[in-house]
């Protein structure tokens, strides 16, 4: 059986997060919680505001796009674990992680 795995970038209306992974968890045909995705969840709230960057261009653009990129290298990076140890592992420059 294949093993999928699931990284989402939220937390921009975290409500919209938690409705979306209700939306995967419903629609997922499982009869045991082994069966379910695996999935990594990162609710991003200082993700810098999107309709204020597309009308403002320049420097509001770049700013969420980078945010955005190290979301993204934070779950790719999510996914590995670290030699002798059973944790997930998560690091990216400009995020903290706890």
């Amino acid at each position: 059986m294949m093993q999928y795995r699931l990284g989402v970038l939220g937390g921009m209306g975290p409500q919209a997060t938690n409705t979306f992974y209700q939306f995967i968890i419903d629609r997922t045909d499982a009869q045991t919680d082994q069966e379910h995705v695996s999935a990594l969840i990162l609710s991003d709230s200082g993700m810098p505001d999107r309709t204020s960057a597309i009308l403002s261009g320049g420097r509001d653009q770049e700013a969420v796009y980078r945010r955005l990129l190290a979301g993204a290298k934070l779950l790719e990076g999510g996914w590995r674990r670290r030699p002798g140890r059973s944790s997930l592992s998560a690091s990216s420059p400009g995020m903290t992680t706890g």
